[in-house]
């Protein structure tokens, strides 16, 4: 695996993969990379969110039905809080990491999207 790569990522490149690898998947730490998903629109009046619904919001499963699936099973967390019940409505903190499984994770974002001032 270390050839490839070092044939990818070039000659002393091969560390870097090998090491955010062992971090994150031996060590269950978070990527240094994780994806940010604004999940403004997707929040009721209180700032709760069907938890169903953030998965699905965020692109972490393709229906509901394996987003429910992925709950009962365990695979899902906030903020390293593992969430089971697929009827809960949670919370969604600014800032918040949503992890589904071993290698999804997003980043909350539920501050409205605003154009930035021209002026």
């Amino acid at each position: 695996a270390g050839g490839i790569a070092a044939r990818s990522h070039g000659g002393g490149g091969a560390e870097e993969p090998a090491a955010e690898f062992a971090r994150v998947f031996a060590q269950g730490a978070l990527p240094d990379d994780v994806p940010e998903v604004n999940i403004a629109a997707a929040l009721d009046g209180a700032g709760m969110i069907g938890v169903v619904d953030l998965v699905l919001a965020v692109g972490l499963a393709p229906s509901r039905n394996e987003a429910r699936r992925l709950i009962t099973h365990g695979a899902v967390r906030l903020d390293e809080a593992k969430i089971t019940d697929p009827a809960a409505r949670v919370p969604a903190p600014q800032g918040g990491v949503l992890r589904v499984g071993k290698r999804g994770f997003a980043r909350l974002l539920t501050a409205a999207a605003h154009e930035p001032d021209t002026a």
